[in-house]
C-alpha cells in the first residue's frame, strides 16, 4: 500500500509507531519545507493578480513546489510578454506579433483581434482621406477655371445695345 505524506507504519497502533507518525507529520510539515513556500506562492499570486509583476523566482525548491515554481515563472514572463506587446500597440504599432500561449488563449486572440480592427479602421481612413484629398484637387481645378473664365469674360469687349 502507497505510503502518503503523515502516514505512518502499522497504521499508528502502538505508542512508538504513533511517536514515529508524530515526528515524521511534523518532519514533512516542517515550516521551512511546507508553509514558507506555500506563503511565498500565495504573495507572489496576490501580487500576480492586482498586476504587479513581481520577478521570477531563483530559489530551489524540490518535488511540487519546483513544478509550481516553474509554472509561476512560465506565468510571469507571460504576463510581462502580454504587457510588451500591449505597451506596443498603445504607442502604435500595429506590426506587433502576437502569439497564443494556447488554443485556449483568450486574451492573445481578444488582443490580436484588436490589434486587425484598429488595421481596418487606420487602412479605411487613409481611404477616404485619400478619396477627400483626391475630390478638394478636382473641386479647387473647377474653381481655378471658373475664376479663369470669369476673367476672361471681363477683359472681353463687351457689345452695347441699343434701344
Amino acid at each position: 500500500m502507497p505510503r502518503t505524506p503523515g502516514s505512518c507504519p502499522n497504521g499508528g497502533n502502538t505508542t512508538s509507531s504513533a511517536r514515529l507518525c508524530r515526528d515524521r507529520a511534523r518532519r514533512e510539515l516542517d515550516p521551512r519545507r511546507v508553509i514558507a513556500p506555500l506563503k511565498f506562492t500565495a504573495g507572489y499570486i496576490d501580487r500576480i493578480s492586482k498586476g504587479d509583476m513581481p520577478p521570477q523566482i531563483t530559489d530551489t525548491y524540490h518535488g511540487d513546489f519546483n513544478l509550481i515554481k516553474d509554472n509561476l515563472n512560465a506565468l510571469i514572463l507571460a504576463m510581462n510578454e502580454v504587457a510588451a506587446a500591449a505597451g506596443e500597440m498603445a504607442n502604435g504599432n500595429l506590426t506587433v506579433v502576437l502569439r497564443e500561449r494556447s488554443p485556449q488563449d483568450k486574451l492573445m486572440q481578444a488582443l490580436a483581434g484588436m490589434v486587425a480592427g484598429i488595421t481596418r479602421v487606420v487602412m479605411d481612413i487613409r481611404t477616404i482621406a485619400g478619396e477627400v484629398a483626391s475630390a478638394a484637387r478636382l473641386s479647387a481645378r473647377h474653381r481655378w477655371k471658373c475664376r479663369r473664365a470669369r476673367a476672361r469674360r471681363r477683359l472681353r469687349p463687351r457689345k452695347r445695345r441699343l434701344r
